[in-house]
């Protein structure tokens, strides 16, 4: 086929768009399997395959770093920072950039822990019920004083709002550092009392 002189020029003039435009293809892949997994659900199942049907191998919970190893159109295969892989729901992710930034992370301390959208529990019922173990970004200055409740940042980036306290009805949260620096890698939870 012979092409004109301004149809050539007309498709030279195409190749650095096309070009451009793989490259931003490129980096939006790239952004989505590099950016910063989390898991969004309390507690996420880990599949040996992916189906429900599978066999669950672990779980992840939320707001846990996982890196992404693998993915398939509703699936991803990932690693748990403590090393257990299995295939998630792409639904139980979130691609989160700075989680902690300008916050400070705590940790979930009962077995359920209420996340509620204002600071009451009258108002709403809760938007979450996590875990014990679950590493959150608390805002501002709410862990400072002696406040009932402590803000919080989701996954999502909306502000939340946690119960302060020690009671088995309510919520107790508490600064991982000074968790890890009771406990250590050797001392047993079992040795804690009501001063910590």
């Amino acid at each position: 086929m012979l092409l004109r002189n301004s149809e050539k020029e007309l498709r030279m003039d195409l190749i650095p768009m096309k070009r451009l435009w793989a490259a931003g293809v490129l980096l939006l892949i790239s952004h989505t399997v590099f950016a910063s997994q989390r898991v969004s659900l309390p507690v996420t199942n880990l599949f040996k395959s992916p189906a429900l049907e599978s066999p669950v191998v672990s779980q992840a919970l939320y707001g846990e770093k996982i890196r992404v190893l693998q993915t398939k159109p509703h699936w991803l295969y990932v690693e748990t920072p403590d090393q257990y892989r299995g295939w998630v729901a792409r639904s139980a992710v979130a691609q989160t950039d700075h989680y902690y930034k300008n916050s400070q992370p705590l940790t979930t301390a009962n077995r359920q822990v209420h996340i509620y959208q204002t600071p009451s529990t009258a108002q709403h019922k809760p938007l979450l019920t996590l875990p014990f173990g679950v590493e959150l970004a608390a805002q501002g200055s709410s862990l400072q004083g002696q406040q009932r409740w402590i803000e919080v940042k989701l996954l999502d980036g909306k502000k939340a709002w946690i119960q302060r306290g020690i009671s088995t009805r309510g919520a107790t949260i508490f600064r991982f550092h000074r968790w890890y620096a009771f406990f250590g890698p050797s001392r047993s939870p079992n040795k804690i009392d009501s001063d910590h």
